[in-house]
Protein backbone atom coordinates (compact mmCIF):
# COMPACT_ATOMS: atom_id res chain seq x y z
CA UNK A 1 0.00 0.00 0.00
CA UNK A 2 1.45 3.39 -0.93
CA UNK A 3 1.33 6.43 1.34
CA UNK A 4 -1.47 8.09 -0.64
CA UNK A 5 -3.78 5.12 -0.06
CA UNK A 6 -2.83 4.92 3.62
CA UNK A 7 -3.36 8.61 4.29
CA UNK A 8 -7.11 8.58 4.98
CA UNK A 9 -6.68 6.00 7.73
CA UNK A 10 -4.45 8.31 9.78
CA UNK A 11 -6.09 11.68 9.04
CA UNK A 12 -9.49 13.28 9.43
CA UNK A 13 -10.42 12.51 5.82
CA UNK A 14 -13.04 9.85 5.24
CA UNK A 15 -11.53 8.82 1.89
CA UNK A 16 -8.74 9.57 -0.56
CA UNK A 17 -10.98 11.66 -2.85
CA UNK A 18 -11.76 14.03 0.02
CA UNK A 19 -8.06 14.41 0.82
CA UNK A 20 -7.25 14.91 -2.86
CA UNK A 21 -9.79 17.74 -3.12
CA UNK A 22 -8.11 19.55 -0.22
CA UNK A 23 -4.69 19.03 -1.81
CA UNK A 24 -5.98 20.44 -5.11
CA UNK A 25 -7.40 23.50 -3.30
CA UNK A 26 -4.03 24.09 -1.65
CA UNK A 27 -2.21 23.72 -4.97
CA UNK A 28 -4.60 26.23 -6.55
CA UNK A 29 -3.98 28.72 -3.74
CA UNK A 30 -0.20 28.29 -3.88
CA UNK A 31 -0.22 28.71 -7.66
CA UNK A 32 -1.21 32.33 -7.06
CA UNK A 33 1.95 33.03 -5.05
CA UNK A 34 3.90 34.81 -7.78
CA UNK A 35 1.11 37.27 -8.56
CA UNK A 36 0.31 38.00 -4.92
CA UNK A 37 3.96 38.36 -3.91
CA UNK A 38 4.57 40.76 -6.79
CA UNK A 39 1.52 42.83 -5.86
CA UNK A 40 2.88 43.04 -2.30
CA UNK A 41 6.28 44.22 -3.61
CA UNK A 42 8.19 41.18 -2.38
CA UNK A 43 11.74 41.42 -3.72
CA UNK A 44 12.27 39.71 -7.05
CA UNK A 45 15.06 37.45 -5.75
CA UNK A 46 12.89 36.36 -2.81
CA UNK A 47 9.95 35.65 -5.12
CA UNK A 48 12.20 33.65 -7.42
CA UNK A 49 13.65 31.54 -4.59
CA UNK A 50 10.23 30.79 -3.13
CA UNK A 51 8.69 30.03 -6.53
CA UNK A 52 11.58 27.71 -7.34
CA UNK A 53 10.95 25.75 -4.15
CA UNK A 54 7.19 25.66 -4.77
CA UNK A 55 7.78 24.35 -8.29
CA UNK A 56 10.09 21.62 -7.02
CA UNK A 57 7.65 20.62 -4.28
CA UNK A 58 4.83 20.39 -6.81
CA UNK A 59 7.00 18.25 -9.09
CA UNK A 60 8.02 15.99 -6.19
CA UNK A 61 4.38 15.47 -5.20
CA UNK A 62 2.77 15.31 -8.66
CA UNK A 63 1.68 11.71 -8.06
CA UNK A 64 -0.80 12.96 -5.44
CA UNK A 65 -2.71 14.88 -8.09
CA UNK A 66 -3.02 12.12 -10.69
Amino acid sequence: MNSANAMPSNTNFSNWQEAKEVIENIVDAISQFRHIAQSLSVQKTTRHQIQKQLNQTRKDNAQLLN
